[in-house]
């Protein structure tokens, strides 16, 4: 938990400051969040925090805060397949990949709008991505290594992300 000022304790009883945080930021203007993948502070591990805002009469007087390792979401969402040629993918409010079957993606930031500026291949899947992004929901299709591809993707506003399947 850390007070309005960013201020508190991490698991480990050290104290810490995390008001230069997007998902200190995010909770504190009262919306719940999942973070893109960061390094903790401490322990220089790659997590996905999740952040609540805590109200007293309509005020926000803490922010709640837990952290996990970010390839726990990778592992779980890997299991999600169809006929094992249905992949999933979870990507952020920003685009970039927070959760996907082939955790190096998630390790790296990958974020596929960016990269289609440079990459025309992947400008199709792209405009799909800027649809969940934006927070939609739907399908599409897109080549990816010469093969024509479809897409279903749907939005979590919740949590500032959404969920694709693609095959």
């Amino acid at each position: 938990m850390a007070d309005k000022s960013g201020n508190g304790l991490n698991s480990g009883g050290q104290t810490v400051n995390i008001s230069d945080r997007d998902y200190f930021k995010t909770a504190m203007s009262g919306t719940s969040t999942v973070s893109s993948p960061l390094t903790d502070k401490t322990t220089k591990k790659t997590l996905m925090t999740y952040s609540a805002p805590i109200k007293n009469n309509d005020q926000i007087v803490w922010v709640l805060s837990f952290a996990r390792d970010a390839k726990e979401v990778s592992d779980k969402i890997s299991t999600i397949t169809f006929r094992k040629t249905v992949k999933t993918c979870l990507i952020d409010g920003n685009g970039t990949t927070i959760g996907h079957y082939d955790y190096k993606r998630v390790q790296e930031g990958e974020n596929v709008i960016e990269i289609a500026k440079t990459n025309t291949e992947l400008s199709e899947l792209a405009k799909n991505f800027e649809k969940m992004k934006a927070g939609e929901n739907g399908y599409g299709e897109y080549k990816f290594n010469g093969d024509k591809r479809v897409i279903s993707y749907y939005s979590i506003p919740e949590l500032n992300c959404s969920v694709g399947l693609m095959g």
